[in-house]
């Protein structure tokens, strides 16, 4: 299988990660972004539109936090081309990192999913409304932490990268 088919396969995986409350239902509507975006939203790939038999297997996996709202990855899509390249996280990385290391880079996200506020917060002080059951509350968490930690692990497993920035 070659490199888009793999992340490919990883953004349906992504889709199937049962979102806690607080995070944005709209998991299921992951890979939308055609230019440079941190995955599961686009390919996390410096040129996302190389043929795939063009593509290198990256060897430095960039992990971030997770990919921000629903309403950052709409405009980023209508008013950006579906490219992340000019906002901080990209253009900061392009700047430490140079072009050529970009190229050699696949950037994923440790949460997947649409945070309404920061998804590790959401984590810390998730409490359930009246009437919910705290042991399904913390199941519920323990759950989606586990499947983004499945995902992730997999990344690392298939790419076998040389260095992991955090």
């Amino acid at each position: 299988m070659d490199l888009v088919e793999t992340i490919r396969g990883w953004q349906k995986d992504a889709r199937s990660i049962d979102p806690i409350d607080g995070v944005d239902k709209t998991i299921k509507d992951v890979g939308r972004l055609k230019g440079r975006a941190f995955f599961p939203e686009g390919l996390g790939l410096q040129r996302p539109n190389r043929a795939s038999g063009d593509q290198d297997r990256p060897d430095i996996l960039v992990v971030g936090h997770y990919f921000g709202t629903r309403i950052y990855r709409d405009r980023i899509e209508k008013n950006h081309g579906g490219s992340e390249e000019h906002k901080p996280t990209w253009s900061n990385l392009n700047s430490l990192l140079g072009e050529a290391l970009m190229d050699r880079c696949f950037m994923t996200n440790w949460f997947i999913g649409f945070g309404r506020k920061q998804i590790g917060q959401l984590l810390k002080v998730h409490t359930c409304d009246a009437g919910c059951s705290p042991s399904i509350v913390k199941w519920s968490i323990r759950r989606y932490e586990e499947q983004c930690r499945n995902l992730l692990i997999d990344q690392i497993r298939v790419l076998r990268p040389q260095a992991i920035l955090l």
